[in-house]
């Protein structure tokens, strides 16, 4: 299970089992559409609080709904959050490569 797969399995609920199937991100984004489309049928507030919990700027979320079909809103999203844990995983890599200034 590769960095971006364990983050997003870290944040939603996902079987373990299907999550160790995925080999791609584009497996990932499946996955996390179809999941994210679950949430918006039935648990909408549950949704909104995970991505204002994972820092989903709501800018962008908005920006982005507007310019989709709105029978896509679970695809936009997914890729939304896929994208904000690969900076996640960017940030946290530099931190952790970054010497002390002593």
């Amino acid at each position: 299970m590769d960095n971006l797969t364990q983050q997003v399995y870290k944040i939603f609920p996902l079987d373990i089992e299907v999550i160790e199937e995925v080999k791609s991100e584009e497996d990932l984004f499946l996955l996390l559409s179809d999941y994210v489309q679950e949430l918006i049928d039935t648990d909408f507030s549950k949704l909104i609080n995970t991505l204002y919990r994972i820092d989903v700027s709501e800018i962008k979320i908005k920006k982005a709904l507007n310019l989709s079909d709105p029978k896509d809103a679970n695809e936009v999203i997914a890729q939304l959050i896929i994208e904000r844990e690969k900076q996640k995983i960017t940030t946290r890599e530099a931190y952790k490569n970054r010497k002390p200034d002593n």
